[in-house]
């Protein structure tokens, strides 16, 4: 992944965040020097892992599979009981964002403006096989379709 893919994503993530009136809290442009000597106040936001993040998923293929996200709230069961996280995620279009779950924790997921959101959901009690770093699904497709700006999924 190279830097200017990054100072891109997020030119176009503040843009975005300020057309759609998605404010972000005020340490999300913080300089690292701002951050220094603060874990105390700001432990939650450390342990919890908030903040910006951009992955290609090591993948090498930015413009193809990536994702821009902002983490607001997290879980960790480690710290304490919270089972929710809360990120605003940004992706061009005809980008791809591999298959996850968690196993532990729910999920909003609101599609806030841009364009329709392709999604494919399975089924709670299929059956993951992790293999070579591959996921494969045994299971039918519980649904398949579009989220259309400001529709959402719960769960």
């Amino acid at each position: 992944m190279k830097r200017s893919e990054i100072n891109r994503s997020i030119k176009k993530a503040k843009y975005f965040f300020k057309k759609i009136n998605f404010l972000l809290p005020p340490w999300a442009f913080w300089k690292p020097e701002q951050w220094k000597g603060k874990y105390n106040e700001c432990s939650e936001i450390m342990d919890n892992k908030l903040g910006l993040d951009i992955t290609d998923f090591g993948l090498g293929k930015f413009m193809e599979k990536s994702l821009l996200l902002f983490t607001i709230k997290n879980g960790n069961p480690k710290i304490n009981d919270k089972t929710y996280a809360e990120k605003i995620m940004l992706a061009e279009e005809d980008q791809v964002t591999p298959m996850h779950y968690h196993k532990n924790k729910m999920e909003d997921i609101i599609n806030r403006g841009g364009a329709d959101l392709v999604i494919q959901l399975y089924n709670l009690s299929c059956l993951f096989i992790y293999l070579f770093q591959t996921i494969k699904t045994i299971c039918k497709r519980k649904n398949h379709g579009n989220l259309r700006p400001w529709m959402l999924i719960t769960g």
